[in-house]
């Protein structure tokens, strides 16, 4: 009797699955690794507890470790292929649903651009677009995706900062901010001087909740700047390129962070302080290791600081998210990952000989923090 029982709930999975828009084989295989008392199973006692074809398994697998819901697992000594559930394989279910309601608010807001001002059919669309725009909205707080209902994650949300589209990506507490600020090198600022918008790279580093930015006492954006009007940070690091079945699907793996508010250049004692944070963002320990700035060259360099108040974090990470129906086109799928990873340092030419390279550079990483991690600690460490 509690065999069958068994088997009725490996069907009802499997159902489940069918009804979601997946294989029903895929979620019998889910349905079975869901009971089963071993930790895991091979490709062929999975196919002969469900009296399937190994190939049909074999394909199924496939199929489901690239839904992310399960995972292979090495045995020592087995030369078999072994599989278990993913530890939170059902997060994929969620963003897969949440890509499909994203492409249809999309599909209607092209759908609307389409049929100009026909309101029989702008109606329609309308009426579409705002159901999946409302759907995309109200998602992660329904399925408490992310912290999205989390109040520790809305400490520097604001209406400027919180995100319009894929509010599943998105964070907005100050470890996550910070960390992928840490990480990079480099930012962005936009701003506005007389109705035209700028957009300048420059260097920066972070002291707490505040961002010190760098730049030349004579340069436009500095002077902009100094006089307090609103501006825009931005940093984004590159993890992956994400290559799909279609050409559509094609994305990238990312953490970026948008900081806005109002900089302020800083007075002459804090300037030396600003400095200090921007170098040893670069690289921890440099600081004391070089000469420090003459009084012509302070005066040369202007500081400005950002506190930290409005700010937001955007992170994806995962695999394609090709449409069910791409999964069997002969094509190659992946990522292709992508890293900030410094090579040997290459000494001065006119460098003493007598002058070895400090330890702080031999072992020089930028700090790697991924999106789930917490914790302080000072910019650069790592």
């Amino acid at each position: 009797m509690l065999e069958r029982q068994r088997e009725l709930f490996v069907e009802e999975v499997g159902l489940c699955f069918e009804q979601a828009g997946y294989p029903r084989m895929a979620g019998r295989v889910v349905g079975l690794l869901l009971i089963s008392e071993e930790p895991q199973l091979s490709l062929s006692e999975i196919a002969t507890r469900l009296a399937a074809s190994r190939g049909s398994i074999s394909m199924t697998a496939r199929l489901l470790l690239q839904y992310g819901q399960v995972e292979h697992v090495p045995v020592p000594g087995e030369r078999r292929d072994y599989f278990r559930l993913t530890e939170g394989a059902w997060a994929s279910v969620v963003k897969r649903r949440m890509a499909v309601i994203e492409n249809m608010r999309e599909v209607a807001e092209r759908g609307l651009n389409l049929v100009g001002s026909n309101d029989t059919a702008r109606a329609r669309l309308q009426e579409m677009r705002d159901f999946f725009a409302f759907c995309e909205s109200e998602w992660p707080a329904l399925v408490g995706d992310e912290g999205a209902t989390d109040q520790s994650d809305s400490e520097l949300r604001t209406e400027r900062t919180t995100l319009k589209r894929k509010r599943h990506r998105g964070f907005h507490d100050f470890e996550t901010i910070s960390r992928v600020l840490d990480e990079a090198l480099f930012c962005h600022i936009g701003f506005v001087v007389d109705s035209q918008p700028f957009v300048v790279p420059t260097g920066y580093g972070r002291d707490g909740r505040t961002l010190y930015i760098h730049g030349s006492s004579a340069s436009r954006m500095l002077k902009a700047l100094s006089r307090g009007i609103p501006l825009c940070v931005t940093v984004t690091l590159l993890d992956g390129l994400i290559l799909a079945r279609s050409a559509f699907r094609h994305s990238m793996n990312y953490r970026s962070v948008m900081v806005v508010g109002q900089a302020h250049r800083v007075d002459a004692d804090e300037k030396l302080h600003g400095l200090r944070v921007i170098v040893e963002h670069v690289a921890r320990g440099r600081w004391a290791d070089v000469r420090q700035p003459t009084a012509q060259e302070l005066k040369a360099t202007a500081i400005l600081k950002l506190n930290i108040e409005e700010a937001s974090a955007k992170i994806r990470e995962g695999p394609s998210l090709d449409y069910e129906e791409d999964l069997t086109l002969p094509c190659w799928a992946g990522e292709i990952p992508f890293a900030l990873v410094p090579q040997t340092p290459v000494p001065d030419s006119r460098l003493l000989p007598e002058i070895e390279l400090p330890s702080y550079l031999a072992k020089y990483s930028r700090p790697r923090i991924t999106s789930s991690a917490t914790g302080t600690g000072l910019p650069g460490a790592g």
